[in-house]
């Protein structure tokens, strides 16, 4: 679908995006580590014996290598080249928002687009911080149109490359299955969904076969954010007093996000959510129940809010995350934000653990609304309004 005002649109998001990849130089420990990762394979080493600092499915290694030939063959730099993934995914994610539904208005469409390609959210994670998240959730994104159109297998190969990329994707499986028509398709979709990780998996399963398990059915990140950190950073006279209870929760966080993705996939039989909304209440749901969260995690759930047509819902959200992502990079990473110096102090202590705790209120709010609404079951999509 063509429209020239999209055009420019997504031609200023581009030059946006490319100026940040390259003046900012990304946090600098996925930066280093995605260095390490190009290095082990240019020396033809096990990615997962050669270095810890490799938490993905084996798909994601190689461009960073071709990233480190890039950088040693031109004058831009390593940082900047390991970012452009991102960067051509958030582009076609915001075209993919833009040509969802046909039936809305040419407006409605572009500030579809709009909401997601200038949001700070995305900009941070994808241009500036160097995560590739956008890149997952561009597969996913692809498999949940696919699948609505009925192109299963497309649909189902869409969700392995995710899968073959970050392993959290595979959590999204049940919400695909149940609108499938029979136990056949289901059984078929579920085996291609597995196919890429399988294929790319095979040279590693006998050194590293644990470990890859645990990459695709563990999503128990670092307590930097929500009510993992608030637990974390809780003291009274230098003395964590709610720690335990968040190790606890860390120990049984697959329990948790299992009763959370039953919980989604039973309400979703019973509300005949159309499928977008199922993806966007289970990653809210996965957030408010996860003691982990890392800051390049919350853009999974902007362009399915966007989708859902909660404006409200997703400025607030934008709005908390925003905050939260500033101060945590302004405390660890101050280069990404162009800052010459880290943020410290009891100040700055306190904000994070207020902004924390109110970024998990809002989400719990999020999921309350997406829970709460009852869509036809023929309804693919509502629709933001500007």
């Amino acid at each position: 679908m063509r429209d020239k005002q999209l055009i420019g649109i997504l031609s200023v998001a581009l030059a946006l995006r490319v100026w940040l990849a390259y003046a900012s130089p990304g946090a600098s420990y996925d930066i280093e580590s995605y260095r390490i990762q190009a290095q082990a394979v240019w020396a033809g080493q096990n990615i997962y014996t050669a270095t810890f600092r490799y938490p993905y499915p084996p798909l994601w290694m190689y461009w960073p290598a071709a990233a480190l030939k890039l950088a040693e063959a031109t004058p831009l730099p390593f940082h900047f080249w390991v970012k452009i993934p991102a960067i051509v995914a958030d582009l076609g994610i915001g075209w993919l928002l833009f040509v969802w539904s046909p039936a809305a208005s040419l407006v409605q469409r572009r500030w579809r687009a709009l909401w997601y390609l200038f949001n700070p959210i995305v900009l941070i994670i994808s241009a500036m911080h160097g995560q590739f998240d956008s890149v997952v959730i561009a597969f996913v994104l692809l498999a949940a149109r696919w699948s609505i159109d009925r192109k299963l297998v497309r649909s189902a190969l869409s969700l392995s490359v995710a899968v073959a990329l970050k392993g959290f994707p595979v959590l999204f499986l049940p919400v695909f299955l149940i609108g499938l028509a029979s136990w056949g398709q289901a059984i078929l979709f579920a085996a291609l969904t597995a196919s890429v990780f399988v294929i790319i998996s095979v040279p590693y399963l006998e050194m590293s076969g644990q470990r890859l398990l645990n990459i695709v059915l563990s999503y128990n990140s670092t307590s930097d954010h929500s009510y993992g950190y608030v637990l974390r950073e809780l003291k009274i006279n230098d003395v964590a007093i709610a720690e335990p209870m968040r190790l606890f929760l860390r120990s049984n966080a697959r329990w948790l996000q299992g009763l959370a993705i039953l919980g989604v996939t039973a309400l979703s039989l019973w509300r005949k959510w159309p499928l977008e909304h199922r993806i966007a209440a289970l990653i809210a749901a996965m957030y408010v129940v996860s003691p982990g969260l890392a800051s390049q995690q919350m853009l999974w759930l902007v362009p399915f809010l966007i989708l859902t047509g909660h404006p409200r819902a997703l400025l607030a959200y934008t709005s908390i995350s925003t905050l939260a992502l500033v101060l945590f990079y302004g405390r660890y990473f101050p280069e990404l934000l162009f800052m010459p110096a880290a943020w410290s102090g009891t100040e700055i202590e306190l904000g994070r653990l207020i902004v924390s705790g109110g970024w998990w209120l809002a989400v719990v709010g999020v999921l309350i609304i997406l829970l709460k609404q009852r869509p036809a079951a023929s309804r693919k999509l509502s629709d933001i309004v500007a």
